[in-house]
């Protein structure tokens, strides 16, 4: 992933005080994560970010595993390499914005 797990962490802490203050943004995000959240914030998320929403119940969890490393390169990041783009720092650019309009409709984040 793009983000510092920090970053991440308080990306889903904000999201999930948000769904639990706003029933019908809950019910969005469950519906269509990128939708919603853009609707919300009034900013895309990054072009590769997918996003899925699950609701954990009494009887079923899930268990997120990071992405596997091959040490092979897709062919976007090949592109990113030899155009000379910082990939991984306009993901980051993309990621601390949305942070930053999280935490300014929710200050304890």
């Amino acid at each position: 992933m793009l983000q510092t797990s920090d970053t991440r962490k308080e990306i889903e802490a904000g999201l999930i005080a948000l769904a639990k203050a706003d029933p019908s943004f809950r019910q969005a995000l469950l519906s269509d994560p990128q939708v919603a959240i853009e609707r919300r914030f009034g900013a895309p998320l990054p072009n590769r970010a997918r996003l899925i929403v699950v609701e954990e119940t009494a009887t079923t969890n899930y268990l997120v595993l990071p992405e596997a490393a091959d040490g092979a390169l897709s062919d976007e990041d090949l592109e990113a390499v030899a155009g000379g783009k910082d990939r991984k720092k306009a993901g980051m650019d993309s990621l601390q914005k949305f942070l930053d309009i999280l935490r300014s409709m929710n200050p304890r984040i």
